[in-house]
């Protein structure tokens, strides 16, 4: 963080998103398809995942390249696929998936 005072004055906020995500159940895979793009599954303990809206960012892990940002369409069935092509090598894909009032934010590292 930048400011570590900052930073403490929001840890208990930062605790309790993270609870609420934790209660949600959802479970999430990211995968990246043979033409680049990311793609997410997502689902709670009873049925997919539907009617969300998925975005994200790709970082490169050691900043060599520009971030890429992400957008998902639906493909049916909890399935999200990114609009964009990831460039080949490694990537941190820190994605944000609602659903009315609910939030999930997740980061993968993606090859």
């Amino acid at each position: 963080v930048d400011n570590s005072y900052v930073a403490s004055q929001e840890y208990n906020g930062w605790l309790a998103k993270a609870r609420a995500q934790k209660a949600l159940g959802w479970k999430t895979d990211f995968v990246v398809d043979p033409d680049r793009r990311v793609e997410v599954i997502s689902h709670d303990a009873m049925a997919p995942i539907t009617g969300a809206t998925v975005s994200g960012v790709a970082r490169h892990p050691l900043g060599r390249m520009p971030d890429v940002g992400l957008s998902f369409v639906s493909t049916g069935e909890g399935r999200y696929r990114a609009l964009e092509k990831l460039p080949t090598g490694r990537w941190d894909v820190h994605l944000t998936i609602r659903r009315g009032g609910d939030e999930a934010r997740l980061i993968e590292t993606l090859g």
